[in-house]
């Protein structure tokens, strides 16, 4: 039985449900807005599953992780080959929160760049993401991104909320990353593609 959603959003705890969700997706004719949030500690199972690559019309695809104060980092390279998952096939836009998910790499920001710069398709990339860091971790990006020669500082532009510092770095095929954290919390990073 087909059946036509205008949004769905659904909060998840246990990996099994995965495949339910699958076969509601593949029943259905249109997502407009898809928005899944994920309190399992499996995260690393999750977001590695095939059961998220779905094949779906969905305009958008929201995706929120709560986390646990006691979880162990993910890896960097796990996180990143999510975040660049072509097969997760949305029409439009995607979009990540991971609140609570603590990155093992020091150099997170400078590898998140690296990948948005060496994406045969950025419009494949997750457009929004916005992750928890260490103080350590916006530190090292600052020194990275003031050091890098296409990265523009841009706190003074539209888009860029109060207190946060921004820069941007665009490729030569004009697709831009703006890569922002605040001034003074220092706590997390939001990475959106322009």
């Amino acid at each position: 039985m087909c059946v036509c959603l205008l949004e769905l959003m659904m909060v998840y705890e246990p990996v099994y449900r995965l495949e339910r969700l699958r076969k509601l997706f593949e029943d259905c004719i249109h997502v407009r807005r898809f928005s899944l949030t994920l309190n399992d500690p499996d995260f690393v199972d999750v977001i590695t599953s095939e059961s998220l690559q779905f094949s779906t019309s969905a305009e958008e695809f929201n995706l929120t992780y709560l986390g646990h104060p006691n979880e162990p980092p993910i890896h960097a390279n796990v996180l990143l080959n999510f975040l660049a998952d072509s097969k997760i096939q949305v029409a439009s836009r995607k979009y990540a929160k991971f609140r609570g998910l603590m990155i093992d790499e020091l150099n997170f920001c400078e590898r998140f760049v690296g990948l948005f710069e060496n994406a045969e398709s950025p419009e494949n990339l997750f457009q929004a993401v916005e992750i928890k860091a260490t103080r350590d971790q916006v530190i090292a990006a600052e020194w990275y991104l003031e050091g890098k020669f296409n990265a523009l500082f841009s706190s003074s532009v539209p888009g860029v909320p109060s207190g946060y510092i921004a820069y941007q770095v665009m490729r030569n095929d004009f697709w831009t990353l703006r890569v922002m954290y605040h001034s003074k919390l220092m706590d997390k990073f939001i990475f959106s593609i322009l």
